[in-house]
């Protein structure tokens, strides 16, 4: 339900943006010319939002179930994970190259994340380890 009413308050702002629109057509024309002379794809990429808006909504679902089972306290140390996917997908999809510091920060936050998820798992309490499981997929989708 926290999960549905949060992309309901997120769909909300579709109203502003039309309002925007209506309201200030000139800007927008010109934020679509620059757009343009950008190489921005202006139709036709409206199927391909349901990707990344798909993968958030699994997210968000996977993350407050493993929160019921789990430490807040563990749970927002995991929810640190996401530094690692991004650097990854940054790598990956946007060629970029992670410098010394970067990967000084992403190796210690590891060890960290490592440490917390561990504690977490040795418990033997079992909501505990398919909470961390859970934590950890939807880290991915993130």
């Amino acid at each position: 339900m926290q999960t549905f009413t949060m992309f309901i308050g997120e769909f909300f702002c579709l109203f502003f943006y039309f309002f925007n629109k209506h309201r200030h057509p000139a800007e927008h024309e010109i934020n679509v010319a620059k757009a343009r002379n950008e190489g921005l794809l202006l139709k036709g990429a409206t199927p391909w939002l349901l990707i990344p808006a798909l993968s958030d909504f699994t997210t968000t679902t996977l993350q407050f179930f493993g929160l019921m089972m789990i430490d807040p306290s563990v749970y927002s140390m995991l929810r640190g994970g996401v530094i690692i996917i991004t650097a990854l997908f940054s790598v990956v999809f946007l060629k970029r190259r992670i410098t010394m510091n970067q990967t000084l920060g992403i190796f210690l936050s590891v060890i960290g994340i490592t440490i917390v998820g561990i504690s977490a798992l040795l418990r033997n309490n079992e909501n505990l380890q398919i909470s961390v499981i859970l934590r950890r997929w939807g880290s991915f989708f993130y």
